[in-house]
């Protein structure tokens, strides 16, 4: 088996879900990446993110047909998870109002014993490499561990109702993999991508990264067996019904070991009262587009326009009072 292969000095970070699989980040999130830390953007260019307009760099499969290739006004990048999250981390370190502490495990949470704001969370207990105990107090805890959290089973604990959480079986398989290949191995294009179109259900993305390697991540609806080896992924590839995918792996040369992840769900949940309560950020693990083509269909929210949920399945969905995520039925509730 090919070991799994570094780029560009970033080892992927371990736990996430679908940080083996293709990224990019859209103008939206390049633009919001900006306001939150100028001259992140460039950053990344500098570090080997692949700059692509959105239509003319990118071959899009989609409804049975390509989409035409023409300027829109506006680039992407393409880059791994693991470039975008390094960046991002060393920019933030050089903020002189943000101290990034790494290298500790959470042991507690820290509550409040007495007095008017009784149980609520005021800070943290940490454990050092060293095996010593620290407590850090702070005006606002955000929990940012996603589904793995264990704020609902201490608030449990703590005498509260289970958190309402939300789950929708969308059925998206995901192997990928990393490649050596030509330049022009795509065509001549930076990324390609084909949706299956009902009632096929296999698909690809191919794209361009830094250090010269390209990703192919293949995708499937509500099938089982994923590829396993490059003889499988080639097999799997030319079932798709565009054949651009598997042209690019008769061109292409692994450089990592496959990667997987079976029938994702994104799922959420939220904390209402996050002043007296850790911020609890349940983020979806299922990126656009193609499972957002099979969400729209079994959204939840009424009134809900595929823009929208395109734009807000990725983050932490703010919860109205009566909706399906945060029906309660105690009146004691975080």
């Amino acid at each position: 088996r090919v070991a799994q292969r570094i780029i560009g000095g970033v080892v992927p970070r371990p736990g996430v879900g679908q940080g083996h699989h293709y990224h990019a980040l859209a103008q939206g999130g390049q633009q919001a990446l900006e306001r939150l830390l100028p001259g992140a953007v460039a950053e990344l260019q500098a570090a080997g993110a692949v700059e692509f307009s959105f239509a003319l760099d990118f071959r899009f499969y989609d409804s049975g047909t390509w989409h035409p290739n023409r300027d829109l006004g506006f680039t992407s990048l393409n880059a791994t998870r693991g470039l975008i999250e390094h960046v991002v981390l060393e920019r933030l370190r050089r903020e002189s109002a943000v101290q990034v502490r790494g290298s500790c495990k959470l042991e507690r949470l820290l509550f409040q014993d007495a007095g008017a704001e009784a149980g609520r969370v005021i800070g943290l207990e940490v454990r050092g490499t060293d095996g010593a105990i620290e407590s850090i107090t702070a005006d606002l805890v955000i929990d940012c561990t996603g589904r793995v959290s264990k704020v609902p089973e201490v608030l449990v604990q703590r005498g509260y109702d289970p958190v309402q959480q939300f789950a929708l079986n969308i059925g998206i398989s995901y192997a990928s993999a990393i490649f050596r290949a030509p330049a022009d191995a795509a065509g001549g294009f930076k990324s390609v991508a084909v949706l299956p179109e009902p009632p096929a259900k296999r698909g690809g993305f191919v794209a361009m990264l830094q250090d010269g390697a390209w990703i192919v991540s293949l995708h499937t609806h509500f099938e089982k067996e994923l590829p396993k080896t490059y003889d499988e992924m080639l097999a799997f590839a030319e079932t798709i019904e565009a054949p651009d995918v598997a042209d690019f792996l008769g061109r292409a040369t692994p450089e990592s070991e496959i990667r997987a992840s079976a029938r994702v769900r994104p799922s959420g949940g939220a904390l209402t009262n996050s002043r007296d309560f850790p911020m609890v950020c349940w983020s979806s693990v299922t990126p656009w587009p193609a499972s957002t083509r099979s969400s729209v269909r079994a959204c939840p929210w009424p009134g809900w326009k595929p823009a929208r949920w395109m734009t807000c399945s990725p983050l932490a969905r703010p919860v109205a009072p009566g909706s399906m995520a945060s029906a309660a039925s105690s009146s004691r509730r975080p």
